[in-house]
């Protein structure tokens, strides 16, 4: 167990970074900077709630449930009901380290949204590799065959081999 700390700023993270999450149980917390534009973000999302703004997925349902409203004071119920409703799988179960590296970029995606943080050289990289054969979702969309896809990506060495051709930027 790797008692270090990978500091999440947004993408600046290496390669060496997501194998010591993944595999050697790194810790992950937010810097002062992150954290603060997490809070700032929240802020904003609850001041759009205040005045009875339309959200997607938090003032709305989802997809063709876009339509229902979710009265403000449920909304942090809806939210917890949302994420419950989609901790289903089905399949065989992925391994912990690839799950963990999963999170780990999806916790960096969420960050970089927050504010203009400049994505670290390794980063761009994953990123061009793996935006290659997965789209940028801008809806509702079964994310069972991306994740499929990406793990034997990731499994067969391609997003390594993208990564270590791609120029530096």
């Amino acid at each position: 167990m790797n008692t270090s700390a990978v500091a999440l700023t947004g993408g600046d993270f290496t390669i060496e970074d997501v194998v010591a999450v993944a595999r050697d149980g790194a810790k992950v917390a937010l810097t002062e900077d992150a954290a603060a534009r997490v809070e700032r973000s929240q802020r904003l999302v609850q001041e759009m709630i205040n005045r009875g703004e339309v959200i997607y997925g938090v003032t709305t349902g989802l997809a063709d449930h876009k339509g229902m409203r979710v009265d403000p004071a449920e909304v942090e119920a809806f939210q917890q009901r949302i994420v419950l409703g989609h901790v289903v799988g089905f399949g065989r179960t992925l391994p912990a380290d690839i799950v963990r590296a999963i999170i780990l970029l999806v916790a960096a995606q969420a960050v970089d949204l927050l504010g203009k943080v400049r994505l670290g050289a390794g980063t761009r990289r994953v990123y061009g590799a793996v935006r290659r054969d997965i789209p940028f979702l801008v809806e509702d969309a079964p994310l069972a065959p991306l994740v499929e896809t990406l793990e034997l990506r990731v499994r067969s060495g391609e997003i390594l081999d993208a990564v270590e051709a791609s120029p530096l930027r």
